[in-house]
């Protein structure tokens, strides 16, 4: 737990997610999962609907989300004539995710508060592969061992880094 504003305890408590669920990135620095969680929902919201912080042993933090496609759907300005899928690759999507990772990573200094790209996942989490407890919270172990990929990037999926001259990519 930690103070939703320090100067002013009586504002409240706030969870800052699970010693268990942080770790270290390759260069010994530690990341605190559930803080940088909280910062990129509230960076892309509502676009996004969950997030895994994925980068242990890494060099950079990276995360897998899934997006929420209602709220994807409004910021298209469309109904149900484009499917999830679409929605995923969708270039406004990508862009307007690309672009609010920037503004997210602007207002930090460290490297442990900095998701350098964005794996969205098209697959939702599966109870079959214990990605969801019985709670219906993300098991982040589970997905990022589900889920693992390459070096390269954090998982499969459509990739989006924070925006720096418009550089939005798909990996499909």
């Amino acid at each position: 737990m930690r103070f939703v504003d320090p100067q002013q305890p009586a504002a409240g408590l706030l969870f800052a997610g699970r010693f268990a669920e942080d770790f270290k990135l390759g260069n010994g620095s530690w990341v605190r999962t559930g803080a940088l969680r909280t910062q990129l929902l509230n960076a892309c919201a509502p676009l996004l609907r969950e997030a895994v912080i994925v980068g242990e042993g890494r060099d950079k933090v990276g995360a897998l989300a899934w997006l929420d496609v209602t709220a994807c759907r409004a910021l298209l300005s469309v109904t149900d004539d484009i499917d999830d899928e679409a929605i995923t690759r969708h270039a406004v999507v990508l862009q307007e995710l690309s672009r609010r990772l920037a503004a997210a990573n602007d207002a930090q200094t460290a490297s442990t508060s900095r998701i350098e790209c964005l794996a969205l996942q098209a697959e939702p989490p599966s109870m079959d592969g214990f990605e969801l407890t019985d709670k219906g919270s993300v098991n982040q172990r589970a997905v990022t061992e589900r889920r693992a990929a390459s070096d390269a990037e954090p998982a499969p999926g459509h990739i989006v880094r924070p925006a720096s001259g418009g550089a939005v990519s798909s990996s499909r």
